[in-house]
């Protein structure tokens, strides 16, 4: 596997950020206008070249009602970030490559031709540069993040074959924990641990034959568990909300016509390591109508955000990036 990953930025700030005026509360921002506080500022332009080289196998293998699942892969994962906004000479350009090995193993049980259970564990990596940027040099001579996933669960398949259920619970554990040095905040380095313990509840498939349903709830509990700075342990990890609920439904009401609807939830989250920052839990509804035309094509009408919810896609650090507001799409659809 090979891939290359290309990003050219260029971003000009309407007002100081350096000045109070120039802010905006995430949970109740100023929509009537610019903000103001401060000339504007263009920065220099950002780039970033990563690429990845990578092998990889896998392999299953069936024994009786036991299934072995086995995946070993390596990675060469190598990124250049330059930055010409940066005044150290030093920080303009920043590079890091990082090979690594990756893998998991799994067992399958099936007690019943219609249900299974299976336990799975495996690592993943988070290079320093998985974001496509580079802070600073200690940041670039840094290791990557370690994460290993230990996770059990069980599928059963109900009403005949049409619904399928699962349920799993899981432990995450975070190695080598990029932090900011406590006693240098202008360097980076590896400290500490985290860890997140959660369970995942799902549902798939008919209810009837007009009725089908599309559902998952999570719970994340997530501690920093060992660090040298005081500031963030015992904290919870950024962008990993507690609760976590989605459901999408569609009902045929006629041969031709279909109607849906669903529901996302998202808890309030932090968005780092020390807490002080959130971003507010979020109700999130949509629906949808299709009208089936022939065999062959159907016409579909999808609005999305449909109570026009404020909430935001991503975030990191300081910054915020807001989702769609209330949208829709019409769409026709053909096979042949």
């Amino acid at each position: 596997e090979f891939s290359r990953e290309t990003r050219d930025q260029t971003r000009l700030d309407i007002c100081d950020p350096a000045a109070i005026a120039c802010r905006a509360s995430v949970i109740n921002p100023d929509l009537t206008g610019s903000p103001t506080g401060g000339a504007p500022v263009q920065h220099k332009p950002n780039s970033t070249r990563a690429n990845t080289m990578a092998g990889y196998f896998s392999d299953q293998a069936k024994w009786q009602s036991f299934e072995f699942l086995t995946s070993v892969r390596f990675d060469r994962f190598s990124a250049v970030y330059q930055d010409l906004d940066q005044a150290v000479v030093a920080n303009q350009r920043l590079a890091r490559t990082d090979n690594l090995w990756s893998y998991r193993f799994g067992v399958v049980h099936h007690p019943t031709p219609n249900s299974s259970v299976y336990v799975a564990y495996g690592n993943s990596y988070n290079p320093s540069a998985e974001q496509g940027t580079l802070a600073n040099p200690s940041q670039a001579a840094l290791a990557p993040e370690q994460t290993k996933t230990l996770e059990a669960g069980a599928k059963a398949d109900v009403l005949e074959g049409r619904l399928s259920l699962t349920g799993a619970i899981f432990r995450i554990d975070k190695q080598n924990l990029r932090i900011t040095d406590p006693t240098n905040s202008t360097v980076s380095i590896l400290d500490g641990t985290a860890q997140v313990d959660g369970v995942e509840l799902g549902a798939a498939g008919r209810i009837t034959d007009k009725w089908q349903v599309l559902g998952g709830y999570s719970y994340l509990a997530s501690q920093i568990t060992g660090t040298r700075d005081r500031s963030i342990a015992g904290r919870h990890l950024p962008n990993t909300p507690p609760n976590n609920f989605t459901l999408w439904t569609t009902y045929d009401i006629a041969p031709q016509w279909t109607v849906g609807g669903g529901a996302i939830y998202q808890d309030t989250a932090f968005a780092n390591t020390g807490n002080t920052a959130f971003v507010p839990d979020y109700w999130k509804f949509d629906a949808m109508l299709s009208y089936r035309i022939d065999q062959k094509s159907s016409l579909q009408l999808n609005v999305y955000n449909l109570t026009d919810k404020l909430y935001y896609a991503q975030y990191f650090g300081g910054n915020v990036v807001p989702a769609s507001g209330r949208w829709a799409s019409l769409t026709y659809r053909i096979r042949w």
